[in-house]
């Protein structure tokens, strides 16, 4: 049977066989955090949030005292500052339970959504040693950077001030006539998904869920994958790129969470930190092929792709 990236003629173009499971099929839980800057392994969340459902039904959420000062440039964006940090719990604690919710989640059969999941997982690895990806995760910035350039070659992008983008959840792209943010705004704009309270946890976690519901209505075969092969895709993608972009680092490392993130010195724990392995997702023997032309490319990449951006880890 042919295939057409990691989803089958017959999945994408008829029936979908009994008993496979649909990453889609699952509920998803958007989680997001707010920080003190964009520096994985010397930066600290002050706030978290994990949102249930397609609209948020259930939402938790924290504010984390980051023990260090918040820049003013974060503070503009999100709107913590150090007097209402200061009446957050200690960073330690709210980890713990930011972790135990999104474990809870994997274990309950969550599809947990992200948007560059990789800043925000290490982030809370930087505060938790020991934490790992359990279950499915979509981000939907990777999603977005590997089968939406077509989209963006034809858009005009908002362009940022490159002192400002302390907090923001994308990154930024330069030459080529300027500036282009691939963003959670600019992510939500693209696909028509509301988002009233950008750079808020709460608001951008239940953002992401739309944006990869969105996204997975826009190409068909990526909603068809299972849960394996969505996992196996994204991380081909990530060490695909990191390949090419000889980041050694990323190239040998958890797709999801930066080794960096184990280095952070809290209280004491960077040590600990470091001495503990990153959690590795299993390489799969299935080769991962790239996303099917007629989908990924089609007529909105009739241009020529875009040069891979530089990351601002955000």
């Amino acid at each position: 049977m042919k295939t057409i990236g990691l989803v089958s003629a017959t999945m994408y173009f008829g029936t979908e066989p009994v008993g496979r499971d649909l990453w889609m099929q699952r509920p998803i839980a958007g989680f997001d955090l707010e920080t003190t800057g964009v520096r994985v392994g010397s930066d600290r969340m002050v706030s978290a949030c994990v949102a249930r459902g397609g609209t948020g039904d259930l939402i938790r959420e924290w504010l984390a005292n980051p023990g260090i000062p918040i820049p003013a440039e974060a503070s503009s964006i999100h709107g913590i500052t150090d007097e209402i940090a200061a009446s957050g719990r200690p960073l330690k604690e709210v980890a713990a339970e930011v972790a135990d919710e999104l474990y809870q989640c994997w274990a309950q059969g969550y599809t947990v959504a992200v948007f560059n999941g990789r800043f925000d997982f290490g982030i809370l690895a930087s505060a938790l040693p020991g934490f790992e990806v359990r279950g499915p995760v979509i981000d939907g910035f990777a999603v977005e950077r590997r089968i939406g350039r077509g989209i963006r070659n034809r858009e005009t992008q908002t362009k940022l001030e490159v002192g400002n983008i302390a907090g923001r959840k994308g990154l930024v792209v330069l030459g080529g006539g300027g500036k282009r943010s691939l963003s959670l705004m600019s992510t939500c704009q693209r696909y028509g998904v509301d988002h009233p309270n950008p750079h808020q946890a709460a608001g951008d976690a239940v953002a992401t869920i739309g944006v990869v519901q969105a996204q997975a209505r826009r190409w068909p075969w990526l909603a068809a994958m299972t849960t394996t092969e969505l996992v196996q895709a994204q991380q081909h993608w990530h060490h695909s790129r990191a390949r090419r972009r000889r980041t050694a680092d990323d190239a040998g490392g958890d797709w999801l969470i930066p080794s960096a993130a184990r280095t952070l010195d809290l209280e004491g724990l960077g040590a600990a930190a470091a001495a503990t392995p990153a959690p590795r997702q299993t390489q799969s023997s299935v080769t991962v092929a790239e996303p099917p032309a007629e989908t990924a490319a089609g007529a909105d990449a009739a241009r020529q792709p875009e040069p891979d951006p530089a990351p601002v880890t955000v």
